[in-house]
Protein backbone atom coordinates (compact mmCIF):
# COMPACT_ATOMS: atom_id res chain seq x y z
CA UNK A 1 0.00 0.00 0.00
CA UNK A 2 1.24 3.15 -1.08
CA UNK A 3 1.71 6.05 1.48
CA UNK A 4 0.42 9.71 0.79
CA UNK A 5 4.05 10.95 0.02
CA UNK A 6 5.10 8.03 -2.45
CA UNK A 7 1.28 8.14 -4.55
CA UNK A 8 2.59 11.73 -4.74
CA UNK A 9 5.72 11.33 -6.35
CA UNK A 10 4.21 8.73 -8.63
CA UNK A 11 1.45 11.18 -9.30
CA UNK A 12 3.98 13.45 -10.34
CA UNK A 13 5.52 11.25 -12.04
CA UNK A 14 2.83 10.49 -14.63
CA UNK A 15 1.32 13.68 -14.93
CA UNK A 16 2.26 14.44 -18.22
CA UNK A 17 1.83 18.14 -18.41
CA UNK A 18 4.16 18.49 -15.17
CA UNK A 19 6.57 16.31 -17.59
CA UNK A 20 6.18 18.73 -20.37
CA UNK A 21 6.74 22.01 -17.97
CA UNK A 22 9.86 20.37 -16.77
CA UNK A 23 11.21 19.99 -20.73
CA UNK A 24 10.10 23.77 -21.27
CA UNK A 25 12.11 25.06 -18.30
CA UNK A 26 14.90 23.26 -19.30
CA UNK A 27 15.33 23.67 -23.26
CA UNK A 28 14.46 27.69 -21.75
CA UNK A 29 17.79 27.67 -19.53
CA UNK A 30 19.58 26.14 -22.00
CA UNK A 31 18.41 28.78 -24.52
CA UNK A 32 19.42 31.67 -21.96
CA UNK A 33 22.86 30.59 -21.59
CA UNK A 34 23.79 29.03 -24.70
CA UNK A 35 22.87 33.11 -25.67
CA UNK A 36 24.82 34.18 -23.37
CA UNK A 37 28.12 32.71 -24.61
CA UNK A 38 29.19 33.10 -27.90
CA UNK A 39 31.91 30.73 -29.80
CA UNK A 40 35.92 33.23 -30.19
CA UNK A 41 36.50 33.84 -33.73
CA UNK A 42 38.13 36.15 -35.96
CA UNK A 43 35.92 38.90 -36.71
CA UNK A 44 36.16 42.54 -38.16
CA UNK A 45 35.37 45.10 -41.29
CA UNK A 46 36.93 46.83 -43.80
CA UNK A 47 36.86 50.19 -44.30
CA UNK A 48 37.89 51.62 -47.40
CA UNK A 49 39.85 54.79 -47.74
CA UNK A 50 40.00 55.45 -51.38
CA UNK A 51 36.63 54.84 -51.96
CA UNK A 52 36.72 57.91 -54.35
CA UNK A 53 39.51 57.64 -55.77
CA UNK A 54 43.30 58.17 -54.30
CA UNK A 55 46.00 59.99 -56.15
CA UNK A 56 50.08 59.50 -55.93
CA UNK A 57 52.80 61.04 -56.89
CA UNK A 58 56.04 59.36 -57.52
CA UNK A 59 58.32 58.43 -54.45
CA UNK A 60 54.97 59.41 -52.56
CA UNK A 61 54.82 59.49 -49.01
CA UNK A 62 52.60 57.17 -47.08
CA UNK A 63 49.24 56.86 -48.53
CA UNK A 64 46.23 55.06 -46.27
CA UNK A 65 44.08 52.74 -48.83
CA UNK A 66 42.34 50.65 -46.10
CA UNK A 67 41.71 50.15 -42.52
CA UNK A 68 40.77 46.80 -40.13
CA UNK A 69 38.74 46.55 -37.57
CA UNK A 70 39.90 43.35 -35.85
CA UNK A 71 38.37 41.24 -32.82
CA UNK A 72 37.49 37.85 -31.38
CA UNK A 73 33.73 38.03 -31.40
CA UNK A 74 33.24 39.57 -28.30
CA UNK A 75 34.38 36.13 -27.03
CA UNK A 76 37.52 35.93 -24.39
CA UNK A 77 40.11 38.57 -23.10
CA UNK A 78 41.39 41.24 -24.72
CA UNK A 79 45.15 40.89 -26.12
CA UNK A 80 44.73 36.79 -26.22
CA UNK A 81 44.75 36.69 -29.67
CA UNK A 82 47.52 37.03 -32.20
CA UNK A 83 47.27 37.88 -36.37
CA UNK A 84 49.79 35.29 -37.85
CA UNK A 85 49.54 36.51 -41.51
CA UNK A 86 47.27 37.99 -44.39
CA UNK A 87 47.42 38.10 -48.01
CA UNK A 88 47.05 41.17 -50.13
CA UNK A 89 46.26 40.97 -53.24
CA UNK A 90 46.80 44.34 -55.44
CA UNK A 91 45.06 44.42 -59.12
CA UNK A 92 46.51 46.39 -61.94
CA UNK A 93 43.65 48.36 -63.46
CA UNK A 94 45.97 49.95 -66.00
CA UNK A 95 49.59 49.52 -66.45
CA UNK A 96 50.79 48.52 -62.52
CA UNK A 97 53.08 46.25 -61.98
CA UNK A 98 53.91 46.01 -58.06
CA UNK A 99 57.38 45.48 -57.95
CA UNK A 100 58.22 48.48 -60.22
CA UNK A 101 55.85 50.65 -59.04
CA UNK A 102 55.76 50.67 -55.33
CA UNK A 103 58.77 51.55 -53.03
CA UNK A 104 61.06 48.88 -51.87
CA UNK A 105 59.89 46.30 -49.62
CA UNK A 106 61.20 46.66 -45.86
CA UNK A 107 59.90 46.05 -42.15
CA UNK A 108 59.76 49.93 -42.07
CA UNK A 109 57.87 53.43 -42.76
CA UNK A 110 59.52 53.17 -45.98
CA UNK A 111 58.51 50.26 -47.51
CA UNK A 112 56.36 50.50 -50.27
CA UNK A 113 53.61 48.21 -48.49
CA UNK A 114 53.34 48.55 -44.54
CA UNK A 115 50.58 47.43 -42.19
CA UNK A 116 50.32 50.05 -39.41
CA UNK A 117 48.52 48.77 -36.00
CA UNK A 118 46.93 51.23 -34.34
CA UNK A 119 48.66 52.84 -31.39
CA UNK A 120 45.42 54.28 -29.49
CA UNK A 121 47.36 57.45 -28.66
CA UNK A 122 45.07 59.34 -31.44
CA UNK A 123 42.08 58.23 -33.43
CA UNK A 124 42.68 57.37 -37.00
CA UNK A 125 46.02 56.83 -38.92
CA UNK A 126 48.93 58.69 -37.53
CA UNK A 127 52.53 57.89 -39.11
CA UNK A 128 54.25 59.10 -36.25
CA UNK A 129 52.54 57.24 -33.60
CA UNK A 130 50.87 54.07 -34.82
CA UNK A 131 53.65 51.09 -35.32
CA UNK A 132 54.65 49.31 -38.19
CA UNK A 133 54.13 45.81 -37.42
CA UNK A 134 54.62 42.71 -39.92
CA UNK A 135 58.19 41.00 -41.49
CA UNK A 136 57.47 42.83 -45.01
CA UNK A 137 60.98 43.17 -45.69
CA UNK A 138 61.10 39.63 -45.89
CA UNK A 139 58.06 39.11 -47.89
CA UNK A 140 57.98 38.77 -52.05
CA UNK A 141 55.87 39.87 -54.82
CA UNK A 142 54.09 37.08 -56.75
CA UNK A 143 51.68 37.35 -59.27
CA UNK A 144 49.72 33.97 -59.53
CA UNK A 145 47.91 36.02 -62.62
CA UNK A 146 48.45 38.34 -65.21
CA UNK A 147 47.43 41.68 -63.26
CA UNK A 148 47.44 40.23 -60.05
CA UNK A 149 49.95 41.04 -57.64
CA UNK A 150 50.29 39.28 -53.61
CA UNK A 151 51.90 39.90 -51.36
CA UNK A 152 52.05 37.71 -48.05
CA UNK A 153 53.04 38.72 -44.55
CA UNK A 154 54.02 37.56 -41.77
CA UNK A 155 53.48 38.73 -38.30
CA UNK A 156 55.28 36.22 -36.48
CA UNK A 157 56.89 37.51 -33.37
CA UNK A 158 55.59 41.02 -34.18
CA UNK A 159 53.48 41.44 -31.05
CA UNK A 160 50.12 42.15 -33.30
CA UNK A 161 47.57 41.40 -31.12
CA UNK A 162 43.57 41.65 -31.15
CA UNK A 163 41.22 43.06 -28.43
CA UNK A 164 37.74 40.64 -27.36
CA UNK A 165 35.24 43.27 -28.68
CA UNK A 166 35.11 46.24 -31.88
CA UNK A 167 36.88 49.16 -30.27
CA UNK A 168 37.97 51.39 -33.18
CA UNK A 169 40.72 50.56 -36.02
CA UNK A 170 42.93 47.92 -35.68
CA UNK A 171 45.24 48.25 -38.61
CA UNK A 172 45.85 50.33 -41.54
CA UNK A 173 47.30 49.51 -44.60
CA UNK A 174 49.63 51.94 -46.60
CA UNK A 175 51.75 52.47 -49.88
CA UNK A 176 54.16 54.55 -51.00
CA UNK A 177 55.07 54.68 -54.88
CA UNK A 178 58.50 54.29 -55.95
CA UNK A 179 60.08 56.95 -58.17
CA UNK A 180 59.61 54.71 -61.14
CA UNK A 181 56.06 54.60 -60.77
CA UNK A 182 54.40 55.01 -64.58
CA UNK A 183 52.50 58.26 -65.01
CA UNK A 184 48.94 57.24 -65.08
CA UNK A 185 49.46 53.50 -63.58
CA UNK A 186 46.08 52.69 -61.95
CA UNK A 187 45.49 49.70 -59.45
CA UNK A 188 43.84 48.41 -56.36
CA UNK A 189 44.41 47.04 -53.11
CA UNK A 190 42.64 44.68 -50.67
CA UNK A 191 42.05 41.63 -48.49
CA UNK A 192 40.20 38.95 -50.02
CA UNK A 193 37.89 36.62 -47.48
CA UNK A 194 40.20 34.11 -45.55
CA UNK A 195 42.71 36.07 -46.02
CA UNK A 196 43.57 37.12 -42.60
CA UNK A 197 44.47 34.47 -39.98
CA UNK A 198 44.74 34.85 -36.66
CA UNK A 199 44.32 32.83 -33.36
CA UNK A 200 40.31 31.71 -33.81
CA UNK A 201 40.98 31.31 -37.48
CA UNK A 202 40.59 33.09 -40.79
CA UNK A 203 39.00 36.34 -41.20
CA UNK A 204 35.85 35.47 -43.19
CA UNK A 205 35.09 38.85 -44.89
CA UNK A 206 37.39 41.14 -46.78
CA UNK A 207 36.67 44.20 -49.30
CA UNK A 208 38.54 45.62 -52.43
CA UNK A 209 39.71 49.40 -52.35
CA UNK A 210 38.63 51.94 -54.75
CA UNK A 211 41.68 52.98 -57.72
CA UNK A 212 44.70 54.24 -57.32
CA UNK A 213 46.03 56.48 -59.77
CA UNK A 214 49.81 58.10 -60.29
CA UNK A 215 49.86 61.39 -61.31
CA UNK A 216 53.33 62.47 -61.65
CA UNK A 217 52.97 65.11 -64.42
CA UNK A 218 53.95 68.49 -63.19
CA UNK A 219 51.45 71.17 -63.36
CA UNK A 220 50.85 73.52 -66.57
CA UNK A 221 48.98 76.53 -67.75
CA UNK A 222 48.74 78.18 -71.14
CA UNK A 223 48.55 81.73 -69.06
CA UNK A 224 50.92 83.25 -67.95
CA UNK A 225 50.58 83.64 -64.36
CA UNK A 226 53.69 86.41 -63.64
CA UNK A 227 52.57 88.91 -66.50
CA UNK A 228 48.80 88.20 -66.74
CA UNK A 229 47.15 90.13 -69.21
CA UNK A 230 43.29 92.15 -69.28
CA UNK A 231 40.50 92.59 -71.30
CA UNK A 232 38.60 95.54 -71.23
CA UNK A 233 35.85 94.70 -73.12
CA UNK A 234 33.51 91.22 -72.84
CA UNK A 235 35.71 88.21 -74.81
CA UNK A 236 36.34 84.85 -74.33
CA UNK A 237 39.57 83.59 -72.99
CA UNK A 238 40.87 79.69 -73.49
CA UNK A 239 42.74 78.51 -70.55
CA UNK A 240 44.36 74.87 -70.60
CA UNK A 241 45.07 73.82 -67.37
CA UNK A 242 46.15 70.57 -65.20
CA UNK A 243 46.48 70.16 -61.21
CA UNK A 244 46.50 73.69 -60.97
CA UNK A 245 43.71 75.99 -59.77
CA UNK A 246 42.71 79.05 -62.17
CA UNK A 247 40.79 82.15 -60.99
CA UNK A 248 39.79 84.72 -63.48
CA UNK A 249 39.36 88.29 -61.71
CA UNK A 250 36.98 90.99 -63.31
CA UNK A 251 38.62 94.34 -62.78
CA UNK A 252 35.44 96.82 -61.24
CA UNK A 253 37.21 99.76 -61.75
CA UNK A 254 39.25 101.69 -65.19
CA UNK A 255 42.19 100.04 -66.65
CA UNK A 256 44.86 103.01 -65.50
CA UNK A 257 43.95 101.86 -62.08
CA UNK A 258 46.28 99.25 -60.54
CA UNK A 259 44.28 95.30 -60.06
CA UNK A 260 42.81 96.16 -56.15
CA UNK A 261 41.84 92.69 -54.72
CA UNK A 262 38.82 94.05 -52.90
CA UNK A 263 37.86 96.07 -55.91
CA UNK A 264 38.29 92.66 -58.01
CA UNK A 265 35.36 90.05 -58.76
CA UNK A 266 36.45 86.12 -58.65
CA UNK A 267 34.85 84.43 -61.30
CA UNK A 268 34.21 80.50 -61.50
CA UNK A 269 35.58 78.50 -64.74
CA UNK A 270 35.09 75.68 -65.38
CA UNK A 271 37.48 72.64 -65.59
Amino acid sequence: METGVSAARNGIRSNPLFGGALAMAAALALGLLLAGTGTAETAGSFTDNCAGGCWVKASSGPLLVFSLTLHNNSVGGDWESTVNWANFTFTSVSGFNGSVDLAALTDTASSGVAVYNESGATAGFQPGEDVVVGNTGSATWFEPVAGTYRLNISFSGEGFRLRAAPSGTSAYLVIRTSGGVGDGNQWTAGLAANQLNATYGNLTSGGTSGTITADITAPTSSVDAINPYWRTSPTTITVAFEGVNVILWNRRRSSTEKLRMPDSVPMDIAP
